[in-house]
Protein backbone atom coordinates (compact mmCIF):
# COMPACT_ATOMS: atom_id res chain seq x y z
CA UNK A 1 0.00 0.00 0.00
CA UNK A 2 1.29 3.60 -0.43
CA UNK A 3 0.14 7.01 0.29
CA UNK A 4 1.13 10.30 -0.13
CA UNK A 5 1.97 9.61 -3.82
CA UNK A 6 1.64 12.52 -6.31
CA UNK A 7 2.38 12.78 -9.81
CA UNK A 8 3.90 15.95 -11.41
CA UNK A 9 1.50 15.71 -14.04
CA UNK A 10 0.46 14.35 -17.77
CA UNK A 11 2.64 11.40 -18.95
CA UNK A 12 4.70 11.43 -15.68
CA UNK A 13 5.80 8.58 -14.18
CA UNK A 14 6.00 6.81 -10.99
CA UNK A 15 7.49 3.59 -9.93
CA UNK A 16 7.31 1.09 -6.98
CA UNK A 17 8.77 -2.07 -5.94
CA UNK A 18 6.43 -4.76 -5.00
CA UNK A 19 8.27 -7.43 -1.90
CA UNK A 20 7.06 -10.57 -0.28
CA UNK A 21 5.46 -11.80 -4.31
CA UNK A 22 7.37 -15.41 -4.12
CA UNK A 23 4.42 -16.30 -6.57
CA UNK A 24 4.15 -15.05 -10.32
CA UNK A 25 0.92 -13.83 -11.45
CA UNK A 26 -0.14 -13.30 -15.23
CA UNK A 27 -2.49 -10.79 -14.09
CA UNK A 28 -2.00 -8.24 -11.30
CA UNK A 29 -4.56 -5.11 -10.26
CA UNK A 30 -4.25 -1.83 -8.51
CA UNK A 31 -6.77 -0.31 -6.78
CA UNK A 32 -7.02 3.15 -6.10
CA UNK A 33 -8.99 4.29 -2.75
CA UNK A 34 -8.02 8.07 -2.95
CA UNK A 35 -7.43 10.69 -4.88
CA UNK A 36 -6.25 13.43 -2.98
CA UNK A 37 -9.72 14.71 -2.28
CA UNK A 38 -10.50 15.75 -5.80
CA UNK A 39 -13.13 14.63 -8.40
CA UNK A 40 -11.00 13.97 -11.18
CA UNK A 41 -9.79 10.60 -12.18
CA UNK A 42 -6.74 8.71 -12.64
CA UNK A 43 -5.75 8.39 -15.99
CA UNK A 44 -3.50 5.44 -16.55
CA UNK A 45 -1.79 5.67 -20.26
CA UNK A 46 0.45 2.40 -19.58
CA UNK A 47 1.85 0.14 -17.04
CA UNK A 48 4.89 -1.98 -16.79
CA UNK A 49 5.84 -5.22 -15.11
CA UNK A 50 9.22 -6.36 -14.14
CA UNK A 51 10.70 -9.43 -12.57
CA UNK A 52 13.47 -9.52 -10.35
CA UNK A 53 15.65 -11.80 -11.98
CA UNK A 54 19.47 -12.19 -10.39
CA UNK A 55 22.05 -13.77 -11.44
CA UNK A 56 25.26 -15.44 -10.15
CA UNK A 57 28.48 -15.59 -11.78
CA UNK A 58 31.84 -16.55 -11.19
CA UNK A 59 35.13 -15.66 -13.03
CA UNK A 60 38.16 -18.68 -13.05
CA UNK A 61 41.76 -16.97 -13.84
CA UNK A 62 44.67 -18.75 -15.64
CA UNK A 63 45.89 -20.36 -12.17
CA UNK A 64 42.59 -21.85 -11.43
CA UNK A 65 41.80 -19.36 -8.66
CA UNK A 66 37.47 -18.20 -9.06
CA UNK A 67 36.25 -15.56 -7.67
CA UNK A 68 32.41 -14.88 -7.19
CA UNK A 69 30.94 -11.57 -9.02
CA UNK A 70 28.26 -9.52 -7.44
CA UNK A 71 24.80 -8.17 -8.96
CA UNK A 72 26.49 -5.13 -10.18
CA UNK A 73 30.45 -6.00 -10.75
CA UNK A 74 30.38 -5.42 -14.85
CA UNK A 75 34.37 -4.58 -14.50
CA UNK A 76 36.86 -6.85 -14.31
CA UNK A 77 40.60 -5.48 -14.17
CA UNK A 78 43.22 -8.12 -14.63
CA UNK A 79 46.68 -9.33 -14.16
CA UNK A 80 48.17 -12.13 -16.22
CA UNK A 81 47.60 -13.71 -19.64
CA UNK A 82 45.98 -16.76 -20.34
CA UNK A 83 42.26 -18.49 -20.80
CA UNK A 84 39.70 -16.55 -18.42
CA UNK A 85 36.62 -18.49 -17.85
CA UNK A 86 32.93 -16.27 -17.21
CA UNK A 87 29.63 -18.30 -15.39
CA UNK A 88 27.16 -16.44 -15.66
CA UNK A 89 23.31 -17.89 -14.23
CA UNK A 90 20.46 -16.20 -13.71
CA UNK A 91 16.58 -17.94 -13.22
CA UNK A 92 16.39 -19.02 -17.18
CA UNK A 93 19.80 -18.85 -18.51
CA UNK A 94 23.53 -19.79 -18.01
CA UNK A 95 26.47 -18.82 -20.07
CA UNK A 96 29.85 -19.48 -20.12
CA UNK A 97 32.49 -17.78 -22.10
CA UNK A 98 36.31 -18.25 -22.66
CA UNK A 99 38.77 -15.72 -23.41
CA UNK A 100 42.06 -16.28 -24.00
CA UNK A 101 44.41 -12.74 -23.45
CA UNK A 102 47.41 -12.78 -24.85
CA UNK A 103 48.83 -9.07 -23.62
CA UNK A 104 47.96 -7.12 -20.69
CA UNK A 105 48.68 -4.02 -20.03
CA UNK A 106 48.08 -0.80 -18.03
CA UNK A 107 44.66 1.27 -19.20
CA UNK A 108 44.62 4.92 -18.88
CA UNK A 109 48.36 5.16 -19.89
CA UNK A 110 49.46 8.35 -22.38
CA UNK A 111 52.38 7.67 -23.79
CA UNK A 112 55.14 10.70 -24.39
CA UNK A 113 55.12 12.36 -27.66
CA UNK A 114 59.28 12.30 -26.89
CA UNK A 115 61.36 10.83 -24.47
CA UNK A 116 64.99 10.49 -23.61
CA UNK A 117 65.28 7.36 -20.92
CA UNK A 118 68.51 6.11 -22.19
CA UNK A 119 70.79 9.13 -21.98
CA UNK A 120 73.63 7.17 -20.19
CA UNK A 121 74.08 5.09 -23.20
CA UNK A 122 72.94 7.39 -26.39
CA UNK A 123 72.03 11.05 -26.50
CA UNK A 124 69.02 10.05 -29.03
CA UNK A 125 65.17 10.04 -28.41
CA UNK A 126 63.41 6.84 -27.76
CA UNK A 127 61.58 7.06 -30.85
CA UNK A 128 63.79 5.75 -33.10
CA UNK A 129 66.51 8.25 -32.62
CA UNK A 130 64.92 10.67 -34.28
CA UNK A 131 65.49 13.83 -31.89
CA UNK A 132 69.19 13.88 -30.58
CA UNK A 133 70.47 16.25 -27.87
CA UNK A 134 73.26 18.15 -29.48
CA UNK A 135 76.49 19.02 -26.97
CA UNK A 136 78.58 22.35 -27.13
CA UNK A 137 81.58 20.67 -25.99
CA UNK A 138 82.73 17.74 -24.21
CA UNK A 139 82.33 18.68 -20.30
CA UNK A 140 79.64 15.58 -19.79
CA UNK A 141 79.35 11.85 -19.07
CA UNK A 142 77.08 9.33 -19.66
CA UNK A 143 76.03 6.84 -16.99
CA UNK A 144 74.75 3.57 -17.34
CA UNK A 145 74.34 0.29 -15.47
CA UNK A 146 71.23 -1.75 -13.77
CA UNK A 147 68.34 0.44 -15.21
CA UNK A 148 70.24 3.64 -13.45
CA UNK A 149 71.02 5.58 -17.09
CA UNK A 150 71.88 9.72 -16.69
CA UNK A 151 73.86 12.13 -17.87
CA UNK A 152 75.96 14.57 -16.15
CA UNK A 153 77.97 17.36 -16.93
CA UNK A 154 81.49 17.32 -15.60
CA UNK A 155 81.55 21.57 -16.55
CA UNK A 156 80.34 24.77 -18.45
CA UNK A 157 77.91 22.30 -21.25
CA UNK A 158 75.18 23.21 -23.12
CA UNK A 159 73.20 20.26 -24.91
CA UNK A 160 69.96 20.96 -26.81
CA UNK A 161 67.54 19.15 -28.80
CA UNK A 162 64.68 20.96 -31.05
CA UNK A 163 61.60 18.20 -31.45
CA UNK A 164 58.99 21.17 -32.81
CA UNK A 165 58.43 18.80 -35.88
CA UNK A 166 56.40 17.04 -33.74
CA UNK A 167 53.86 19.50 -32.13
CA UNK A 168 51.94 22.38 -32.37
CA UNK A 169 53.12 25.50 -30.21
CA UNK A 170 49.75 26.28 -29.08
CA UNK A 171 48.93 22.80 -27.73
CA UNK A 172 49.46 22.20 -23.55
CA UNK A 173 52.94 20.61 -22.79
CA UNK A 174 53.62 18.59 -19.68
CA UNK A 175 57.77 17.81 -19.61
CA UNK A 176 58.87 15.72 -16.80
CA UNK A 177 62.37 14.52 -16.00
CA UNK A 178 64.19 13.20 -12.89
CA UNK A 179 67.18 15.13 -11.09
CA UNK A 180 69.78 14.13 -8.86
CA UNK A 181 72.24 16.89 -7.23
CA UNK A 182 72.73 19.56 -4.95
CA UNK A 183 71.61 22.30 -7.69
CA UNK A 184 68.86 22.18 -9.37
CA UNK A 185 69.01 25.60 -11.57
CA UNK A 186 69.67 25.47 -14.77
CA UNK A 187 69.21 21.76 -14.93
CA UNK A 188 66.89 21.67 -17.64
CA UNK A 189 64.89 24.77 -19.86
CA UNK A 190 62.09 24.32 -22.21
CA UNK A 191 60.79 26.57 -24.53
CA UNK A 192 62.67 28.92 -27.45
CA UNK A 193 66.14 27.99 -25.79
CA UNK A 194 67.95 27.71 -29.15
CA UNK A 195 70.50 30.37 -30.17
CA UNK A 196 73.48 32.38 -30.00
CA UNK A 197 74.85 34.34 -26.93
CA UNK A 198 72.13 36.68 -26.05
CA UNK A 199 69.96 35.76 -28.71
CA UNK A 200 66.98 38.19 -28.80
CA UNK A 201 64.00 36.08 -28.59
CA UNK A 202 64.86 35.60 -25.09
CA UNK A 203 64.87 39.76 -24.82
CA UNK A 204 61.54 40.29 -26.15
CA UNK A 205 59.18 37.40 -25.89
CA UNK A 206 57.93 34.96 -23.19
CA UNK A 207 58.05 31.81 -24.14
CA UNK A 208 60.54 29.83 -22.35
CA UNK A 209 60.50 28.50 -18.78
CA UNK A 210 63.39 27.06 -16.05
CA UNK A 211 65.06 27.38 -12.43
CA UNK A 212 66.81 30.08 -11.08
CA UNK A 213 68.17 31.30 -7.40
CA UNK A 214 70.54 30.89 -4.98
CA UNK A 215 71.24 29.41 -1.61
CA UNK A 216 69.30 26.11 -2.54
CA UNK A 217 65.94 28.29 -3.15
CA UNK A 218 64.25 26.97 -6.13
CA UNK A 219 62.59 29.83 -8.42
CA UNK A 220 60.79 29.64 -11.56
CA UNK A 221 61.77 32.00 -14.09
CA UNK A 222 59.89 32.95 -17.84
CA UNK A 223 62.63 35.72 -19.43
CA UNK A 224 61.37 38.56 -18.88
CA UNK A 225 58.55 37.82 -17.25
CA UNK A 226 60.50 37.45 -13.17
CA UNK A 227 61.43 35.88 -11.14
CA UNK A 228 59.41 33.30 -8.50
CA UNK A 229 60.89 32.20 -5.43
CA UNK A 230 58.87 28.58 -4.87
CA UNK A 231 59.45 28.78 -1.18
CA UNK A 232 61.14 25.06 -0.92
CA UNK A 233 64.49 24.43 -1.45
CA UNK A 234 66.47 21.56 -2.85
CA UNK A 235 67.26 20.55 0.81
CA UNK A 236 63.84 19.68 1.20
CA UNK A 237 64.22 16.93 -1.04
CA UNK A 238 67.53 15.82 -0.82
CA UNK A 239 70.74 16.10 -2.66
CA UNK A 240 71.91 12.59 -2.56
CA UNK A 241 68.40 11.40 -4.07
CA UNK A 242 66.84 11.04 -7.62
CA UNK A 243 63.66 13.56 -7.80
CA UNK A 244 60.99 13.92 -10.23
CA UNK A 245 60.01 17.07 -11.69
CA UNK A 246 57.25 18.69 -13.98
CA UNK A 247 56.65 22.32 -15.94
CA UNK A 248 52.80 22.13 -16.99
CA UNK A 249 51.01 24.61 -18.99
CA UNK A 250 47.69 24.20 -20.64
CA UNK A 251 46.98 25.55 -24.11
CA UNK A 252 47.49 28.88 -24.85
CA UNK A 253 47.48 29.89 -21.43
CA UNK A 254 49.34 32.05 -19.22
CA UNK A 255 50.29 29.92 -16.21
CA UNK A 256 53.48 27.55 -15.68
CA UNK A 257 52.96 25.26 -12.87
CA UNK A 258 56.02 23.29 -10.90
CA UNK A 259 55.18 19.95 -9.90
CA UNK A 260 58.04 17.68 -7.66
CA UNK A 261 57.57 14.47 -6.93
CA UNK A 262 53.69 14.50 -8.80
CA UNK A 263 52.91 17.11 -5.94
CA UNK A 264 51.90 20.64 -7.27
CA UNK A 265 54.28 23.24 -5.74
CA UNK A 266 54.22 26.93 -7.24
CA UNK A 267 53.23 28.45 -10.61
CA UNK A 268 54.43 31.31 -12.40
CA UNK A 269 52.44 34.38 -14.52
CA UNK A 270 53.63 37.24 -16.45
CA UNK A 271 52.33 40.21 -15.43
CA UNK A 272 50.48 42.17 -18.13
CA UNK A 273 52.93 45.07 -17.84
CA UNK A 274 55.70 43.12 -19.10
CA UNK A 275 53.99 40.28 -21.38
CA UNK A 276 50.42 41.46 -22.67
CA UNK A 277 49.99 38.24 -24.38
CA UNK A 278 51.10 36.34 -21.09
CA UNK A 279 53.03 33.07 -21.92
CA UNK A 280 53.50 32.52 -26.10
CA UNK A 281 53.51 29.94 -27.67
CA UNK A 282 57.16 27.94 -27.31
CA UNK A 283 58.75 25.99 -29.83
CA UNK A 284 59.37 22.70 -28.53
CA UNK A 285 63.05 22.79 -27.64
CA UNK A 286 64.81 21.82 -24.48
CA UNK A 287 68.62 23.06 -23.07
CA UNK A 288 70.50 21.25 -20.36
CA UNK A 289 72.83 22.26 -17.63
CA UNK A 290 72.54 25.94 -19.50
CA UNK A 291 69.76 28.96 -18.86
CA UNK A 292 70.71 31.71 -20.97
CA UNK A 293 68.53 35.03 -21.06
CA UNK A 294 69.07 38.60 -21.86
CA UNK A 295 73.32 38.63 -22.58
CA UNK A 296 73.53 36.51 -19.36
CA UNK A 297 75.45 33.48 -20.92
CA UNK A 298 77.63 32.14 -18.33
CA UNK A 299 74.68 30.54 -15.67
CA UNK A 300 75.40 26.74 -15.50
CA UNK A 301 74.31 24.11 -13.54
CA UNK A 302 76.91 22.89 -11.27
CA UNK A 303 79.51 20.28 -12.12
CA UNK A 304 77.89 16.72 -10.90
CA UNK A 305 74.61 17.45 -11.54
CA UNK A 306 72.13 14.45 -12.97
CA UNK A 307 69.81 14.10 -15.18
CA UNK A 308 67.34 11.08 -16.50
CA UNK A 309 63.77 10.00 -18.15
CA UNK A 310 63.13 13.57 -20.10
CA UNK A 311 60.00 12.95 -21.41
CA UNK A 312 57.19 15.39 -22.97
CA UNK A 313 53.45 15.08 -23.55
CA UNK A 314 50.83 17.14 -25.26
CA UNK A 315 48.72 17.11 -22.23
CA UNK A 316 49.22 19.12 -18.82
CA UNK A 317 47.44 15.52 -16.63
CA UNK A 318 46.91 12.10 -16.73
CA UNK A 319 45.84 10.45 -13.62
CA UNK A 320 45.30 6.39 -13.70
CA UNK A 321 42.08 5.76 -12.54
CA UNK A 322 42.01 1.72 -12.43
CA UNK A 323 42.70 0.16 -9.51
CA UNK A 324 46.42 -0.71 -8.62
CA UNK A 325 49.16 -1.76 -6.27
CA UNK A 326 51.73 0.65 -5.61
CA UNK A 327 55.48 0.52 -3.52
CA UNK A 328 56.23 3.77 -2.03
CA UNK A 329 60.38 1.78 -2.66
CA UNK A 330 60.84 1.38 0.67
CA UNK A 331 58.02 -1.23 2.62
CA UNK A 332 54.57 0.19 1.96
CA UNK A 333 52.12 -1.04 -0.76
CA UNK A 334 49.03 0.73 -0.92
CA UNK A 335 46.04 0.00 -2.74
CA UNK A 336 44.97 2.93 -5.16
CA UNK A 337 42.26 4.21 -7.43
CA UNK A 338 39.82 2.08 -5.41
CA UNK A 339 36.12 3.06 -5.30
CA UNK A 340 35.32 3.94 -1.82
CA UNK A 341 33.02 0.84 -0.88
CA UNK A 342 36.36 -1.64 -2.04
CA UNK A 343 37.77 -4.29 0.31
CA UNK A 344 40.72 -6.42 -0.10
CA UNK A 345 42.85 -9.04 -0.03
CA UNK A 346 46.56 -8.98 -0.42
CA UNK A 347 48.62 -12.97 -1.31
CA UNK A 348 52.25 -13.47 -1.09
CA UNK A 349 53.31 -16.71 -1.57
CA UNK A 350 50.79 -19.02 0.98
CA UNK A 351 50.33 -15.82 2.89
CA UNK A 352 46.84 -13.84 2.91
CA UNK A 353 46.39 -10.78 4.15
CA UNK A 354 42.65 -9.76 4.83
CA UNK A 355 42.46 -5.63 3.94
CA UNK A 356 38.94 -4.80 4.33
CA UNK A 357 38.71 -1.40 3.34
CA UNK A 358 42.12 -0.91 5.18
CA UNK A 359 44.59 0.67 2.28
CA UNK A 360 48.20 0.22 3.35
CA UNK A 361 50.08 -2.90 3.72
CA UNK A 362 53.63 -2.31 5.61
CA UNK A 363 56.22 -5.39 4.33
CA UNK A 364 59.76 -7.30 4.81
CA UNK A 365 59.96 -9.08 1.67
CA UNK A 366 60.47 -8.52 -1.85
CA UNK A 367 58.36 -10.85 -4.51
CA UNK A 368 55.16 -10.18 -5.92
CA UNK A 369 52.31 -9.72 -4.27
CA UNK A 370 48.82 -10.39 -5.73
CA UNK A 371 45.91 -8.05 -4.58
CA UNK A 372 41.75 -9.72 -5.37
CA UNK A 373 39.89 -6.15 -4.64
CA UNK A 374 36.17 -5.83 -4.65
CA UNK A 375 33.93 -3.10 -4.57
CA UNK A 376 29.88 -2.76 -5.88
CA UNK A 377 30.89 -2.06 -9.17
CA UNK A 378 34.46 -3.87 -9.68
CA UNK A 379 36.54 -6.87 -9.45
CA UNK A 380 40.41 -6.00 -10.08
CA UNK A 381 43.10 -8.82 -10.18
CA UNK A 382 46.14 -7.03 -9.54
CA UNK A 383 50.15 -7.52 -8.87
CA UNK A 384 52.96 -5.30 -7.82
CA UNK A 385 56.19 -6.85 -8.20
CA UNK A 386 59.09 -5.57 -5.32
CA UNK A 387 62.83 -5.39 -5.80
Amino acid sequence: TYSDTSLSGVNSGRKFTVSGNSTSYNRYRMDVTANGGGASHVIMGEWKLFASNPRTGTLTDPNGSTYALGQTQDTIYIKDTGDYTLDVTNNDQKAIMVKTVGTVSEPGAVAPIVSWTNLGTTLASDNGGAYTFTASGSNYSQVSGSGNNYITNTGNEYLYTDFSALRSSDKPFRVDWEIYGSSWYYSLNFGQIIGSAGNSNWDTQNNSVGFIGSGGDISLHIPNGGVVPTGVFVSTYGSTTWVKVSFRREANGNTVKLYINDTYVYEITPTPSTHPLGFEDPVSQISLFKHEWYNTTTQYAASGTRIRNIKVWDVTSFTPTFPKLDFDTYNKLTVANVDSDATSNIDFFSNTYEMGSRKELIINDAGTYHANIYSSNTLALVKKQVT
